[in-house]
């Protein structure tokens, strides 16, 4: 994974942006942006997602996506910190696996941040094999469940039947986070990465 503050100062650069505008322009102070370009403190990926709208580019250029996101895990225990991002969908969802080793498991689980949709709507529902269980940790999830919309809080659980359509998404103001465990886990029939899911809206 790349090294973002490096990779902010760069695109700064290139821009011609002194460290003064680009605060100006992310509504960041200096001081946090200089701490950041040398790799001594963590960005928001709010913030984040602002400072590449300045730079000109999108969250993707700082937020690879992984391969093979167990050749970066060593032991069996993830640390928070340590925590890296595996996949950024469409700037909307950003996902965080929670298992060193994935292609041995018979559970998927991950963290997905919903980022703030006010335009998000039920969409389409889709259905696949297994059973999911959504957990919020932060923020409103609003899930389309076989045409029955259920409005859920942080501190809400949700286990059901992936078979039956289903989806869901985020309109609020607020960075929604939640907690997913998927069976089966996609990784045992694939040699790389899980298989896609279908675009939620």
């Amino acid at each position: 994974m790349i090294n973002i503050g490096q990779e902010i100062r760069k695109l700064r650069l290139k821009n011609r942006l002194t460290l003064r505008a680009l605060a100006q322009r992310t509504g960041l102070s200096i001081g946090f942006l200089s701490q950041l370009e040398r790799g001594r403190t963590t960005v928001a990926i709010d913030s984040l997602r602002n400072i590449s709208t300045v730079l000109g580019t999108d969250l993707n250029y700082f937020l690879s996506v992984l391969n093979n996101p167990e050749d970066d895990f060593k032991d069996k225990i993830i640390r928070s910190y340590e925590r890296p991002v595996s996949l950024v969908e469409a700037e909307k969802f950003i996902h965080h696996y929670l298992s060193a080793h994935l292609k041995e498991s018979a559970l998927f689980p991950e963290i997905i941040i919903l980022l703030p949709r006010l335009d998000a709507t039920d969409g389409d529902v889709f259905s696949h094999q297994g059973e999911e269980f959504v957990y919020v940790l932060e923020g409103s999830l609003t899930v389309n469940y076989h045409g029955d919309i259920i409005a859920m809080r942080a501190g809400d659980g949700f286990l059901f039947n992936s078979t039956t359509p289903h989806n869901w998404y985020n309109s609020t103001l607020q960075i929604t986070k939640i907690l997913v465990v998927r069976h089966p886990n996609p990784f045992l029939a694939q040699t790389s990465e899980p298989e896609s899911a279908p675009a939620r809206k």
